[in-house]
Parts: C-alpha cells; sequence; structure tokens
C-alpha cells in the first residue's frame, strides 16, 4: 500500500487520482473541523502527524470545505488553524517529560 509521502508526491505531480484523495480526505476534514466548531468554538485547532505535513493538497479543500460548512462566518474570525510544533515528536516528548516527572 502506498503511504503519505508517496499519495502526497504523485498529487504534487498531478495524479488525479491522488489528487481526488487529497480532496475528499480535506472536505470531510473541514466538515468535521466545521462541527467540532459548532460544538466547542475554539480559538485555535492545531493538526499533527505525518499527514498534516502534504500543506496545501490537504488544507486548501479543507478550508474550502469548512467555509461552506460552518454555519456562520463569525466561527471563523479569529480562528487559528494551524500545524504542531513538534511534529510527529509529540508523542514521544510528552512521554519523556511524563517520565521525567515520575
Amino acid at each position: 500500500a502506498p503511504t503519505t509521502i508517496e499519495i502526497a508526491a504523485a498529487a504534487r505531480n498531478g495524479d488525479e487520482l491522488a489528487l481526488a484523495a487529497f480532496n475528499r480526505a480535506g472536505y470531510y476534514l473541514g466538515l468535521g473541523v466545521a462541527n467540532y466548531l459548532h460544538i466547542f468554538n475554539p480559538s485555535i485547532i492545531i493538526f499533527g502527524g505525518g499527514v498534516s505535513r502534504s500543506e496545501g493538497l490537504l488544507f486548501n479543500p479543507m478550508r474550502a470545505a469548512l467555509k461552506d460548512q460552518v454555519l456562520s462566518p463569525a466561527y471563523l474570525d479569529r480562528l487559528v488553524i494551524t500545524q504542531a510544533a513538534l511534529g510527529d515528536d509529540a508523542g514521544l516528548l510528552g512521554a519523556l517529560a511524563l517520565a521525567r516527572e515520575e
């Protein structure tokens, strides 16, 4: 099975199936984020993990779906959407911090 990195590379090279996969995933991610906003109304949403490094491939369709699905543009006024600063190491560093405390 192809990895996220391989699918992202194919999408960047214009592969229609890979682009469709990112567009579909981005749409459903935007739908999920819109629902999350309606329930919790956070001021920031932080994405992590390998797929978050696909940049615009995932987040452009996510932002478009989010704008279409949100009940009111007010939910987006001061919303910050960003990527986790620690990337894939966040879980490892959290476990290390917990181990040091104990």
